[in-house]
């Protein structure tokens, strides 16, 4: 007779293939804890199924990590290289011809230091050669005695100079009269007289171009009877 016991329907199966009742395969058992990356290789460089392989088919482990496009050096990792440096300063600006004036004035500063210093290291080496503070001081009232000469003719020389240009603007003034003057006498004269003058001023410049050539012709010839002199002399 006929058992009226249902055979139990089977459970289904989960997407890895294991049933909820039966025991996993061997094939796709998960990887045990003894089992690590290893840290000395890049990732994605070892073959599968070495230490630095790639532990099973999922996770974040398992992605592809592509490093090849990265600048690498001697040293590493390196930044992306840039362009070559443009020139520094394109725009004239305010500062920078602040910069040109205080430049010079410091090239003057350095000058004045300069000179100090080479007073000083004077003064040091006859310190250091053993001579007498009394010749130091000698040489000091011989040179400052010279100075003060000096500045004095330099006072004299300035004054006459005050006095020349002075005398020079009382002689122009007096010319620009006496021009003012004879331009006035020449606006009163008549037509006739006026084309006149005009002729006899022309005719002077022309004379007075004649008359300088005629001087450096002159000059030439004096220079050389003197050279005649000279060698009629030697012999």
């Amino acid at each position: 007779m006929a058992s009226n016991h249902k055979p139990s329907a089977s459970r289904p199966v989960s997407r890895s293939g294991i049933g909820l009742t039966g025991r996993p395969p061997s094939g796709i058992r998960p990887p045990s804890g003894s089992i690590r990356v290893a840290t000395g290789m890049p990732p994605g460089t070892a073959r599968p199924g070495s230490r630095g392989g790639f532990i099973g088919t999922g996770g974040v482990l398992s992605s592809q990590i592509k490093v090849a496009d990265r600048p690498v050096t001697q040293q590493g990792l390196s930044g992306m290289k840039t362009g070559i440096k443009g020139p520094q300063r394109q725009i004239l600006d305010k500062s920078y011809y602040l910069g040109l004036l205080r430049a010079e004035t410091l090239a003057v500063e350095i000058k004045e230091f300069q000179g100090q210093l080479a007073d000083y290291n004077m003064l040091v080496d006859k310190l250091n050669t053993n001579i007498e503070m009394e010749e130091v001081m000698n040489d000091y009232n011989m040179l400052k005695a010279q100075n003060d000469r000096e500045t004095q003719s330099m006072d004299i020389i300035f004054t006459e100079r005050q006095a020349k240009e002075k005398q020079i603007r009382s002689v122009e003034e007096e010319i620009e009269q006496e021009k003012q003057a004879a331009d006035g006498i020449i606006k009163n004269m008549s037509p006739e007289k006026q084309v006149k003058y005009i002729e006899m001023k022309t005719t002077n410049e022309k004379l007075l171009q004649e008359l300088d050539t005629l001087q450096l012709k002159l000059d030439s010839l004096n220079v050389k009877k003197e050279s005649l002199e000279a060698k009629k002399k030697l012999f």
